[in-house]
C-alpha cells in the first residue's frame, strides 16, 4: 500500500538519490562542507521530484507543482545543513584519529 499511495514516488525516488549520492561522494577526492551541503540538497530534490509527479498522478492536487516545491524548500535546507554540519563533525574527528 505504501508503494501504490501518494508516498509511493518517494519510496522510489530514495533509492536513486542514495545512488546517485553515493557515487557522487565517492568521486570528491577531497572533503569539502559546501559539496555535502549541494550533494544532500540534490539528494533531497532527486526524492521529492518523483514523489511530487507520483502524488499528482495518484491524487491530483489543484496546487501548482511549483507551490508545493515551495513548501518542502525551508525543510530541504534545514535537514541538508544539519547533515552537512554532522558529516563535517564526523570528518573531523576521523581525521584527528
Amino acid at each position: 500500500q505504501h508503494f501504490t499511495g501518494l508516498s509511493g514516488g518517494y519510496l522510489m525516488g530514495f533509492p536513486i538519490a542514495a545512488l546517485l549520492v553515493g557515487w557522487a561522494a565517492q568521486s570528491i577526492e577531497r572533503y569539502q562542507a559546501l559539496w555535502s551541503l549541494l550533494l544532500m540538497v540534490v539528494g533531497h530534490l532527486v526524492v521529492v521530484a518523483p514523489g511530487l509527479f507520483w502524488q499528482q498522478a495518484v491524487a491530483p492536487v489543484e496546487l501548482e507543482t511549483t507551490r508545493i516545491l515551495q513548501s518542502f524548500l525551508p525543510g530541504i535546507l534545514i535537514k541538508s545543513s544539519a547533515g552537512s554540519f554532522v558529516v563535517a563533525l564526523i570528518a573531523r574527528t576521523l581525521n584527528k584519529n
